[in-house]
């Protein structure tokens, strides 16, 4: 099932392919051969995976082709090679990268250049299987294991939220991004880009409003809102309130609470252990 579709998925992708035997090398792009598309090698599986070398072939081609033109952030280096594979029986699939593609500090950024390689690596394998996740390691470990304050952070998150059934409590439920001031380029504009023609900042509304529906139903716990949803049109920026930040509703709640609504962004999330 797999092999009858990589001719074409590796056709549209400019890639040709030529599988690995039991001596295959690592999985790169041939360079200087003369073809004009890349020539690739894999190597050799372990067997407790249910594997396929042309379509490894095709996802390791792609996931180089990103490293190789991403837009590199602080502490990042452009060295070497990305390798990416599936297990067509549990559809997981692993994109390998060198650990000095890590940046100094875990944030939205790092999080935006990895969404790059799951979009394409997703819609790549997907062509041929069913893909129920994607992994990423850096020089064989997980970003946890580089980065251990992101699973202790996480620890800390959900014993906070840990409530009793019986006791109720109060849920805070923050719909991410929205539209703000940029006192740089003197407008009013959205804090994530729009791949696809997809804006997030205008999506996560209604995934707010359907968390926030099952928790009073399901637990009974009162929710508070810091990015509203009136249709109403805020008087500063002639937009409507519900495509706005949630620090303008905070502002108008608040107007005394600077520190709260007008942190100044010299802060680094997630923080590092001390």
């Amino acid at each position: 099932m797999v092999r009858k579709h990589l001719p074409l998925i590796a056709a549209s992708f400019g890639v040709m392919l030529v599988a690995g035997g039991a001596a295959g090398s690592q999985a790169v792009p041939a360079v200087g051969s003369g073809n004009p598309l890349p020539q690739v090698m894999v190597a050799p599986v372990a067997s407790q995976h249910v594997r396929d070398a042309e379509l490894d072939a095709v996802l390791t081609v792609e996931a180089q082709r990103i490293l190789d033109a991403i837009e590199l952030i602080e502490g990042q280096q452009r060295e070497g090679v990305a390798i990416a594979s599936a297990d067509t029986e549990s559809g997981v699939v692993t994109v390998q990268l060198p650990a000095t593609f890590l940046p100094d500090d875990y944030g939205a950024g790092f999080e935006d250049q990895l969404d790059q390689f799951r979009t394409s690596v997703v819609f790549l394998a997907g062509k041929a299987l069913d893909v129920s996740e994607v992994r990423f390691l850096f020089d064989g470990r997980s970003i946890e294991e580089h980065f251990p304050e992101l699973v202790e952070e996480e620890r800390e998150a959900r014993a906070g939220m840990a409530v009793r059934a019986d006791e109720g409590g109060v849920a805070f439920v923050a719909a991410s991004h929205g539209l703000y001031f940029h006192h740089g380029y003197r407008d009013w504009r959205v804090q994530r880009p729009s791949p696809q023609g997809v804006q997030e900042d205008f999506i996560t509304p209604s995934y707010a409003d359907e968390l926030q529906r099952l928790l009073e139903e399901r637990a009974s716990v009162r929710v508070v809102r810091p990015r509203v949803g009136s249709n109403g049109v805020h008087a500063e920026s002639g937009q409507e309130w519900w495509k706005l930040a949630a620090r303008y509703h905070i502002k108008e709640m608040y107007p005394q609470q600077t520190r709260i609504w007008n942190s100044k962004g010299d802060w680094i999330w997630p923080p590092r252990l001390r």
